[in-house]
């Protein structure tokens, strides 16, 4: 079994995943989130052998959430990913790499290993994000904007992604 973490702005998400497939999912508001509510979230479950970490959110959080984990799972082995100059047949269009969003690079990763044809992915969640793929794999940039209700103290659940070919 493996357990996925996306730290965004917002809310941690999280998914399980065994044998290929998604058997649960969830998430939190950042602001709500405390070590025992993660510990009590995440005790009932059967133990991950993995977890993956894809983080934008603040460095408190992330060290919350690996210390909640290693607390919990004492053996997990943990991965955490981030954006690279290339990888998994995509090149970054960015300078320097680190700058581009994981959420966004994962993004462009999906998709060149999915469909492997130009794309444009637009993310509409705490941020809208709109990315260009060629059918190389070289990520042409995009932008990145606040997202539509970027003004409201605590954002709903409208989280989107999508990718047109």
């Amino acid at each position: 079994m493996n357990l996925l973490i996306d730290s965004g702005n917002t809310r941690l998400k999280w998914a399980i995943l065994q044998d290929g497939g998604l058997i649960a999912s969830h998430a939190l508001l950042n602001q709500q989130i405390t070590r025992q509510q993660l510990i009590e979230t995440w005790k009932l479950q059967p133990p991950p052998k993995r977890l993956a970490i894809a983080c934008v959110s603040s460095t408190p959080l992330l060290e919350l959430v690996l210390a909640v984990a290693v607390e919990l799972w004492p053996t997990i082995k943990i991965i955490s990913v981030k954006s690279e100059a290339h990888a998994f047949g995509v090149v970054s269009a960015y300078q320097q790499p680190e700058k581009l969003g994981v959420d966004r690079w994962l993004a462009l990763v999906a998709v060149r290993n999915h469909y492997q044809l130009p794309a444009c992915i637009v993310d509409c969640g705490t941020a809208i994000t709109v990315d260009l793929i060629d059918a190389d794999g070289n990520h042409q940039g995009g932008l990145i904007s606040p997202g539509v209700n970027a003004d409201e103290k605590v954002l709903g659940d409208g989280d989107c992604g999508a990718a047109i070919s």
